[in-house]
This record gives C-alpha cells, sequence and structure tokens, in this order.
C-alpha cells in the first residue's frame, strides 16, 4: 500500500502503489505495482508491472537506501544499457545461438521499462514476468525436461557464453565515473530461468516461440 513518487514529481507524475513484495535479494526486493498506479510514458495497457526497491538499514531511523543497494541500482541500470549497447557484437559472436526463440536484437530477459529518482533511492521498474520455474518443470516431467525446453536452456547458455566474450563487468573508479573490468558475470542460476509460453507475455519479450528467459 506504500505510494513511491520521483523527486521531480512536478515534472514526471508517476505514482507507484506497492502491492506485494514477490522477490528479495542481498541488496533490493521486488514488488507488483497496484493497477491503480500512475505510471507517465508507459502505456495503460501493459498489465503486470514490478519495481525494484533498493534496501535501507532496518534498525537505523534513516529511510534512505543503503549506500551498497543504491549502488547495486546504478549498476543494474549500466549494465542493462551496456548490453544494449554491446547486443550488436554479441549476435554476432560464434557462440551465439543460431535460431533463439527470441526476435533479433531482444534481450531474452525482463527489460528496465522506466528508472525513478526517489527518497526510497533509484527504482526500477520492470515488466513482471509469469511463467513456470525450471524447479516445477523438473517435476512435472518426472526430472526430464521436452526436447524444446532442453533446446531453450542450451540457447540461454549460449546466448550468456558470447555476452561474457563480448562484454566486460562496469566497475565503478575512485572518481565516479563507470568502465569495462573482468569478463561479464550473468546470474543465471536456475531459480532465476522462467519457461515463458503466454501469448501475451512472448509478445512482450520478443519471442516467436515458448523460451526460457
Amino acid at each position: 500500500g506504500k505510494t513511491i513518487r520521483p523527486k521531480n514529481w512536478e515534472e514526471d507524475n508517476t505514482e507507484l502503489v506497492l502491492g506485494d513484495r514477490i522477490g528479495i535479494g542481498d541488496r533490493g526486493g521486488l514488488y507488483q505495482i497496484n493497477r491503480s498506479s500512475t505510471i507517465q510514458g508507459i502505456p495503460t495497457t501493459l498489465v503486470g508491472l514490478v519495481a525494484k526497491i533498493p534496501h535501507t538499514v532496518k534498525f537505523s531511523k534513516d529511510t534512505t537506501p543503503h549506500a551498497q543497494a543504491e549502488l547495486e541500482m546504478k549498476r543494474e541500470i549500466h549494465t542493462y544499457d551496456l548490453l544494449k549497447s554491446r547486443w550488436h557484437e554479441v549476435e554476432q559472436d560464434p557462440l551465439f545461438p543460431k535460431n533463439p526463440a527470441w526476435k533479433p536484437g531482444t534481450i531474452p530477459t525482463a527489460p528496465i521499462l522506466k528508472t525513478l529518482e526517489t527518497k526510497e533511492g533509484t527504482v526500477l521498474i520492470k515488466p513482471e514476468i509469469r511463467g513456470e520455474s525450471l524447479k516445477d518443470l523438473y517435476q512435472q516431467h518426472g526430472g526430464k525436461l521436452p526436447p524444446e525446453m532442453k533446446s531453450s536452456l542450451k540457447d540461454i547458455y549460449s546466448t550468456i557464453n558470447a555476452v561474457s566474450q563480448q562484454v566486460k563487468t562496469p566497475i565503478q573508479d575512485v572518481g565516479g565515473q563507470w568502465t569495462e573490468g573482468r569478463p561479464f558475470y550473468t546470474d543465471i542460476n536456475p531459480a532465476n530461468l522462467v519457461w515463458v509460453s503466454n501469448e501475451a507475455q512472448m509478445k512482450l519479450l520478443g519471442l516467436t516461440r515458448p523460451s526460457f528467459v
């Protein structure tokens, strides 16, 4: 039920009304955005949105975000922009899959639709990806995935290998500037993989057939 507004609310009248928290990590939490929200620049027809918000220190009276949590939000934005800028090179890499389910120029992940600077810190708005988890699929199929799912997993891992060849992880120097550092790391653990087969979700993600993202 908490409402979050950008600092420049006079210019951007976005109002996020938070719903359930559906995910939590080391640096931030992921919350559903209620449909009653007003989000400038995002079509009202696009339902199922989530907000990623940096953590604060629970025992502190200060409600501003923890410095490391805020840094991770900035890093995610910069990393996503870097991936987009280098995606053509990734697609040209020999390790990139030959016929993936996603359209050319499409990154098989939840896109960042909007960022907001708020008193709670930097907030990322993304579509909520609804699909089946790898764990549930293994249980449904008795520990043996169907061929199309096995093929999709291979495409995802081939893509990650191509990314690691073409993109370097951004690091921030003492002057606050972002530079390219070590080989790119993607958190590809099974809990982060979702099988998407719903037509609306496939269209949103640029998929031509069901796939893991």
